[in-house]
């Protein structure tokens, strides 16, 4: 059945095609929608978002990018202790500078 092979294929391109097209679309109006917003100046992320999402529709670079978020998706054993040591830093860090009356109820708990 090699031509009903074909036609899956053939199939599975167009809706790859129906697929691109919706997800143009949908930043499209997301671009429109942040431009219409009166409030692009006192958000400049804005700007880096509607960039970002219009370079990432280029091929060349949109291979790039799924290849570094592949990347992301399955880390190391080395970047995943990291990850761990840094959270547990920022997070001690938060609750010693932001919260100091919090380490006083803790050792209040304790005696």
């Amino acid at each position: 059945m090699p031509g009903a092979t074909q036609l899956l294929s053939v199939d599975a391109e167009q809706s790859l095609k129906g697929s691109r097209a919706i997800l143009i679309a949908m930043i499209l109006i997301g671009i429109i929608l942040f431009a219409i917003d009166r409030d692009l100046a006192t958000h400049p992320a804005y700007y880096a978002v509607a960039i970002v999402a219009v370079v990432v529709c280029i091929p060349e670079i949109n291979g790039h990018v799924s290849k570094f978020i592949d990347r992301l998706r399955s880390p190391s054993v080395k970047i995943k202790c990291l990850t761990a040591a840094v959270i547990f830093v920022l997070s001690a860090l938060f609750f010693t500078q932001c919260h100091p009356r919090r380490t006083e109820f803790i050792s209040d708990i304790s005696r």
